[in-house]
């Protein structure tokens, strides 16, 4: 949050996560197209890191041209970026439709994973990024928290670069 001050327990946003997986696959800052998002201003601190994750389709935008930067991020959007990202690094392996239940049916709100995530969400999951919740659960609509985003981040680190 600060040079001194970390906060945890504190909630990330989408523009703070963007801007965290640029940095870890090393991508170059990008510029925004002319009305790219309609809520992203050129000048604003995750600009850069915001167009270059558009660039290399690690992001998608909202209807309405929104990216909506200072939402709280939740955990099936980080999943999400994440395979996006892994993609990006020619690191993601495909899952059959079969392997994907395997992977989703271990949680017990597996209902509650949207369809557009599922995959993602299933990759995740195998890849080592996402452990479960408490109750067995993968809580796809909780905001993601700072701590872990950090953990998720380093075993996505690690992943792409096959440190395993």
């Amino acid at each position: 949050k600060s040079e001194t001050t970390y906060e945890p327990g504190s909630n990330i946003t989408r523009a703070e996560f963007a801007t965290l997986l640029v940095r870890a696959l090393g991508l170059e800052q990008g510029v925004l197209e002319e009305g790219q998002f309609a809520d992203v201003n050129a000048t604003a601190w995750y600009a850069g890191s915001v167009a270059a994750a558009t660039a290399e389709k690690i992001i998608k935008g909202y209807d309405g041209n929104l990216f909506k930067p200072d939402n709280q991020i939740i955990r099936e959007e980080m999943a999400a970026m994440l395979a996006r990202a892994a993609r990006v690094a020619g690191k993601e392996d495909e899952l059959s439709g079969s392997e994907q239940e395997q992977q989703l049916a271990q949680f017990n709100d597996r209902p509650a994973i949207s369809s557009w995530a599922a995959k993602d969400v299933a990759w995740a999951v195998k890849a080592g990024m996402f452990k479960g919740m408490p109750g067995g659960e993968f809580a796809p609509q909780t905001n993601a928290d700072r701590a872990q985003s950090a953990a998720i981040l380093k075993r996505f680190i690690t992943y792409i670069n096959d440190l395993g």
